[in-house]
């Protein structure tokens, strides 16, 4: 009963579960024959998506621009990839690849010709004479269709190879080819059928090649060579929602840098799909979440190092900023600082797609919220205007913002239905001001107190100097500065202010670094001239000062040329430091370290180590030596269990040897797991000696009694 009981709570799991995962089942069936309405319902559940943040930069278009045009000067370079680079170079570059190319011309024409091409260099030779318009295109070689027609397209056949055989066969009218359309056709749907029953199972290639089957290219021809080859092609619908059903799933929000075979998977799907957007009655479509997700993940691979990549990058991006679905919309700001001194600064925000091309029309740019450093709401609810740069202004100098980072939160809606809207971006602004210095004062002080003043020299305004002041080694130079706020006069906290004696003679010179005092906007900066003398080698002479104020939120930073110092230092202290120098010259090499480790302890000689080791055998030698003398033999054996007593004397003998192991090299737990196994065989060994013992003597009283 109570085996009865345990299986039924086992097996009460697993039918949940049972249940469970048929459910599941049946959900992602329906959602799979969902319309595009069902999943925008879907959206709405889940957290939006947010837009690219930037579009493509001018550095990565100009980097993948050049890896393009270096392909195409390489005569060694393959065909596809002289294809790539072309579609590259005329997706970026305003200036187009100009038709009738000669050079690339002849590389596809030797491509198609040449019997031991690979049928993939086949294929994208022949769609780079399509592209180029070449004047005498080549058909395909017979030899190549020979080499389609054998093959038998087995479960083996990679979707790149089909797509490949596809592509050649479209662009032949050899009567042979027809043989073979009914093969890829077949193998197409197998890959379609194997990847229905999953999500991610359906990979960019498999894509590709379905898209491409239900092109018009391919139907043209396959149509008039098999009638029966259409038939077994899944319709263009169902391989559109297949599409649809793996992007949803090929990319989560969380990958961040993309790998190269997570990239070319993706732009694979992606222009599958944008094949299938273009194809009438087909129900290809992606959420808003997704679209700004995948325009989100191009632009974050704009760092390209291959034609391979720039073509899956930015050709990929090209095809989803013109396909029938919406597009993703880049919300910018045509310039990150706003500068308080200058009254006719503005917030421009840019609205563009992905490579920045600005949107046309847009019904509305709103300015939600703009919250400073301290989340503290300064501007709400405010409606950019568009200027004539097509560039959305917004005055936020009219709220008098304080220099700072601030945040603003914006809405985009595009008038037309192309372009997504944005419900919520972040704009980081920096605010930034001029700082000013004034009521700058300088006093040569003594160096024990600080008391007593013997020159001071005082400059209210930014740009005087005064004249030469005296010092010496037992003086200090006690410099205060106030530091403002140039446009509002208020007082300013900068991060650096900074006093420089640079000698006028020399190189040397002395960097002192003022403290903020009590009062907001005043720095105090002491030069003791006794301890920096080192700095300057001890040399007397004139040495210019200079003030130096920067800060994070000024626009540039500030010099003010003060006037000149002239130091005296005792010649004695000069010659002490040239003496030291050449005491202990930087150029020669420092003394070599030496690593004291611990002696190792003496040891006594051999002689005595093999004595000892004669004397700790010794007693075993002199019983092997007694055991004749004491009667010792072999009479005592039981008859019939001669085997285990002498296997038990082994066990006993071969735990003497193991002790002596471990005392040469084994550890203690080698020892126990050694010795555990031969304490089972001595106990084994040894009751069946003993009752073989016992069982003789036994027989042998009662035959003495009888």
């Amino acid at each position: 009963l109570l085996a009865m009981l345990v299986f039924a709570a086992c097996l009460l799991p697993e039918t949940v579960a049972a249940k469970k995962s048929k459910k599941s089942k049946k959900d992602s069936t329906s959602t799979s024959s969902s319309t595009s309405s069902s999943s925008s319902s879907t959206d709405e559940a889940t957290p939006t998506v947010a837009p690219p943040s930037h579009f493509f930069s001018a550095s990565a278009i100009a980097s993948a621009e050049s890896l393009a045009r270096t392909s195409l000067s390489q005569s060694d370079s393959t065909a596809c990839a002289q294809l790539r680079a072309l579609r590259v170079l005329n997706t970026l570059s305003s200036k187009k690849q100009p038709k009738q190319d000669a050079a690339l011309c002849q590389l596809a024409s030797r491509t198609v010709s040449s019997a031991a091409a690979e049928l993939s260099e086949v294929a994208c030779a022949l769609d780079l004479q399509r592209e180029l318009a070449c004047s005498s295109p080549s058909s395909v070689a017979e030899g190549t269709l020979q080499t389609l027609t054998a093959d038998k397209w087995s479960a083996t056949s990679s979707a790149t190879e089909l797509l490949s055989a596809a592509k050649v066969l479209a662009s032949s009218t050899s009567a042979s080819a027809s043989t073979s359309v009914d093969a890829i056709f077949a193998q197409a749907a197998s890959i379609y059928a194997a990847s229905k029953g999953s999500t991610s199972a359906l990979s960019g290639t498999d894509a590709e090649l379905l898209a491409f089957l239900h092109s018009e290219l391919a139907q043209s021809l396959f149509s008039a060579s098999s009638s029966s080859a259409a038939e077994l092609l899944p319709p263009a619908d169902k391989c559109a929602r297949g599409v649809a059903k793996a992007l949803r799933s090929a990319l989560t929000p969380t990958q961040a840098a993309p790998s190269s075979a997570s990239l070319s998977n993706v732009a694979a799907l992606l222009r599958a799909g944008a094949s299938f957007a273009a194809l009438r009655d087909t129900a290809f479509s992606l959420s808003s979440n997704h679209i700004n997700e995948y325009s989100s993940f191009l632009v974050g691979a704009e760092h390209v190092f291959n034609v391979e990549q720039s073509y899956d990058v930015f050709c990929t991006a090209r095809q989803i900023t013109q396909w029938s679905l919406a597009k993703a919309v880049v919300v910018s700001a045509a310039d990150s600082s706003l500068d308080l001194s200058n009254k006719d600064s503005n917030v421009r925000v840019i609205v563009s797609n992905i490579f920045g091309e600005k949107i046309p029309s847009v019904a509305q740019v709103m300015l939600v919220r703009a919250v400073d450093a301290q989340a503290q709401s300064v501007l709400a609810n405010q409606e950019l205007q568009i200027n004539a740069a097509k560039e959305y202004e917004l005055n936020m100098l009219a709220t008098r913002p304080l220099p700072g980072i601030y945040t603003l939160n914006m809405m985009v809606r595009p008038s037309s239905e192309e372009y997504l809207n944005v419900e919520s971006v972040d704009l980081s602004i920096k605010v930034v001001t001029q700082l000013a210095a004034k009521d700058l004062s300088v006093s040569v002080v003594d160096s024990a107190d600080f008391k007593r003043s013997t020159q001071e020299e005082k400059l209210a305004t930014f740009g005087s100097t005064w004249k030469s002041l005296e010092a010496s080694v037992f003086n200090s130079l006690l410099v205060r500065v106030s530091v403002v706020d140039e446009n509002s006069g208020r007082a300013a906290s900068a991060e650096q202010v900074s006093v420089i004696l640079q000698s006028v003679d020399h190189p040397e010179r002395v960097i002192t670094v003022a403290a903020q005092s009590e009062t907001a906007g005043s720095y105090v900066a002491t030069v003791n001239l006794r301890t920096n003398g080192a700095k300057v080698h001890f040399l007397s002479g004139e040495f210019r000062c200079t003030l130096l104020v920067g800060g994070a939120y000024s626009k540039r930073s500030l010099q003010w040329a003060l006037g000149t110092v002239h130091i005296t230092y005792p010649p004695k202290l000069h010659r002490q430091f040239n003496e030291q120098l050449v005491s202990s010259p930087r150029d020669e090499p420092l003394p070599e370290i030496v690593h004291q480790f611990r002696q190792p302890e003496e040891r006594p000689a051999e002689t005595i180590s093999y004595l000892f080791t004669l004397l700790v055998l010794s007693p075993l030698g002199a019983l092997l030596l007694a055991l004749p003398l004491v009667g010792a033999n072999l009479s005592n054996v039981p008859a019939g269990a001669s085997f285990y007593a002498i296997g038990f004397q082994a066990v006993i003998g071969a735990t003497m040897v193991l002790f002596m192991f471990y005392f040469l090299q084994l550890n203690m737990f080698q020892t126990l797991g050694y010795l555990s196994v031969l304490a089972v065989l001595a106990f084994v060994f040894g009751q069946r000696a003993l009752r073989a013992l016992y069982l003789q003597r036994k027989q042998s009283k009662k035959t003495k009694s009888d």
